[in-house]
């Protein structure tokens, strides 16, 4: 069975992020507005805004959580 060739509609996906000092908000921050940048539907999810994402009113959708239920 070939690989199909054809190409995809846009992927719908969620970005897990905890910023915190190390870099991990900086790569997600980058991956969902790489991602984001290709078309496809991207949501962040974190219990803060990352410093990268503060400033811009982009096309990646954040979901700000205080903590688990």
């Amino acid at each position: 069975m070939a690989a199909s060739t054809e190409p995809r509609g846009p992927l719908r996906l969620g970005v897990l992020c905890h910023p915190t000092y190390g870099g991990s908000g900086v790569l997600a921050s980058e991956l969902a507005l790489s991602l984001a940048a290709r078309g496809h539907d991207v949501h962040l999810f974190s219990h803060q805004v990352p410093p990268r994402l503060a400033a811009s009113s982009g096309p990646v959708q954040m979901h700000v959580s205080q903590g688990l239920p």
